[in-house]
């Protein structure tokens, strides 16, 4: 019966775990769609931008296997040995075989800059040769300098020398598709001496590390070389990593190889703290392989006389070009800036027109009403020099009259006066 507890037991933590591993993947599963989510409109962004300015570059999601947390020999972490999956940004240059590999975050902050880039050249017209004037290899967003390439990343797991024992191993190199790159042949050993001095430090049980706390221990750490390089990264291989708190890189191999040797060796004195026996004892340690492309260092190689003299060719002649070029913009801006303004011109001249003949059809009614207004004052005058012509007659035969009724009254008196004599006379005759 208390086995069948145990088993029962054992089973329900079991499950628990499961449960809790399963909740986990969802997690990350909805985090890492959720990044993707939000990446795709970004990415559709900048590669509009990088066409509309002539980059020649093209972005895409990459989806890059982080080995490091698999690696974990922490059996309590219920992420252990679960394969996480991280967003990059790969960069494609034209003409370039090896493309680049940016990190999401490192997009992100690039991609403020590049808006700001793509509004100054909407502010200056779209005009390339000015945001080329603004811009150069030193503040372009879109501009990394050729350099080296990060082959893949080896691990080699630790917890051997929590045992004090040596370690020689040939990780592979895995690159961010996940795909194997060759191996790296590595060896992590102790100190021969000081390891003797620590047997049976307790006695009775194997000594470890949790049971010298407290002393120091010498590593040395061996990278012999690596097999398998790609040959688009052959040149100038290093290797790269960080044992627990020292961060040490090999010399490049000078041989253009894809086999290139190191015989690095990097020694170091490491207090034997609890931390540190957590990282020995779970963690494993990363090797991060970097190469150069041939067209790198064809770039960065020196000109001799012919090609700098080539180079130079090219150069006036693209400056020639780009002066032409701004020549007839410039042409074609003051054409543009004529023809504008002879529209405006006309434009107004119509106007002007316009408002004349209004004017002028205005003045001849006008002059048509004031005609009229004449015509009516000359009637009325007509009229009344006719009148006046009646009055003047009727005054002349009322003057006339009158000078006919006094002669008349004249002729009456005389004649009263005549009779009045006359019968004066014939008194006295009588």
């Amino acid at each position: 019966q208390n086995q069948l507890e145990k088993a029962l037991r054992t089973q329900i933590e079991e499950t628990k775990k499961e449960k809790q591993l399963q909740e986990r993947k969802r997690r990350m599963q909805d985090l890492l769609e959720a990044q993707i989510t939000e990446a795709i409109p970004l990415i559709n962004e900048v590669n509009a931008m990088s066409v509309e300015l002539e980059k020649s570059k093209e972005f895409s999601i990459q989806l890059v296997a982080n080995h490091s947390k698999a690696m974990s020999n922490d059996v309590e972490d219920e992420s252990a040995n679960t394969l996480e999956t991280d967003v990059w940004i790969k960069v494609k240059t034209e003409n370039c075989e090896v493309p680049q590999m940016w990190i999401y975050e490192k997009f992100t902050n690039r991609l403020y800059l590049m808006r700001e880039m793509y509004q100054d050249f909407v502010e200056c017209g779209r005009n390339m040769t000015t945001l080329d004037s603004n811009y150069n290899e030193n503040n372009d967003p879109f501009y990394d300098p050729p350099d080296e390439s990060l082959i893949g990343n080896a691990y080699v797991m630790l917890d051997s020398l929590y045992y004090f024992l040596n370690i020689e191993d040939m990780p592979p190199i895995i690159n961010y598709k996940g795909k194997t790159d060759g191996v790296l042949q590595v060896a992590v050993s102790l100190d021969e001496t000081e390891v003797e001095n620590f047997d049976d430090v307790d006695g009775e049980e194997e000594t470890t590390f949790k049971d010298i706390i407290g002393e120091t221990l010498k590593f040395t750490i061996t990278i012999a070389g690596a097999k398998g390089i790609p040959r688009s990264l052959r040149n100038n291989v290093n290797v790269s990593y960080k044992f627990f708190t020292s961060n040490h890189r090999t010399v490049p191999c000078q041989s253009r190889t894809i086999n290139p040797k190191f015989n690095d060796t990097f020694q170091v004195k490491m207090p034997i703290t609890e931390e540190f026996v957590t990282f020995i004892n779970k963690e494993a340690l990363e090797f991060q392989v970097w190469g150069t492309s041939d067209q790198v260092i064809e770039s960065k190689a020196p000109l001799n006389i012919e090609q700098q003299q080539e180079k130079e060719r090219k150069e006036k002649a693209s400056a020639l070009e780009e002066a032409k070029n701004e020549g007839e913009q410039n042409v074609n801006k003051i054409k543009s800036k004529v023809e504008e303004e002879l529209k405006a011109a006309a434009s107004k001249v119509r106007i002007l027109k316009e408002q004349a003949e209004s004017k002028e059809m205005e003045l001849k009614q006008r002059m048509m009403e004031l005609e009229n207004q004449l015509s009516k004052r000359n009637t009325k005058v007509e009229d009344l020099e006719s009148k006046i012509k009646v009055l003047e007659s009727t005054i002349e035969l009322t003057e006339q009259k009158k000078k006919f009724n006094m002669h008349n009254l004249v002729i009456v008196i005389s004649l009263f006066s005549f009779r009045s004599l006359c019968s004066s006379l014939r008194i006295e005759c009588t």
